[in-house]
């Protein structure tokens, strides 16, 4: 979840194939399927994606698809709009009722548009942009992954981490 513009379709596309793609707005809901082979002889995990449309004008239809969630991506921009960042607030708040199960995970895009900036797991705490806005929410944890769907950086850490987690 996240609102429009912040790369949650071009995030999930990296993480089912691998790939990235520009895409138009997604409208409504679109869903996808990724497999995570097992480690070891377990079984693989099979991960479903419920790609929602970040306009303010969808999240109505958009709350029905996090009851149930076991993971629910909280994705934000590098970009790092103060404004983008208190919106998504409001949204996550909107919709923690419907996913009172759900392990929430911050996750930052587009970090290849941001100079000195790594991709990889990191502490909410330790983020000056993030942490105003975030810090004090419980649902989230204390970390957070910045992402690059472009460049494919911190895709891997991300999805063994969603992986780790259900």
């Amino acid at each position: 979840m996240g609102i429009s513009g912040v790369g949650k379709t071009a995030l999930i596309n990296r993480l089912v194939t691998g790939n990235f793609s520009t895409t138009s707005p997604t409208v409504a809901i679109d869903v996808r399927i990724c497999e995570i082979p097992a480690k070891g002889k377990g079984e693989p995990t099979i991960l479903t994606f419920h790609d929602t449309a970040g306009q303010e004008r969808f999240r109505s239809i958009s709350k029905p698809y996090f009851r149930g969630a076991d993971v629910v991506l909280v994705v934000v921009s590098s970009r790092g709009i103060q404004k983008d960042l208190v919106d998504c607030l409001k949204w996550l708040n909107e919709i923690e009722s419907e996913a009172q199960e759900a392990k929430f995970i911050l996750v930052r895009t587009q970090i290849d548009l941001v100079k000195n900036r790594h991709s990889g797991r990191k502490r909410v705490e330790e983020d000056d942009e993030l942490f105003p806005v975030f810090g004090k929410e419980e649902n989230l944890g204390e970390t957070f992954f910045d992402v690059s769907s472009m460049e494919g950086w911190g895709i891997e850490e991300l999805k063994n981490y969603i992986s780790e987690v259900l």
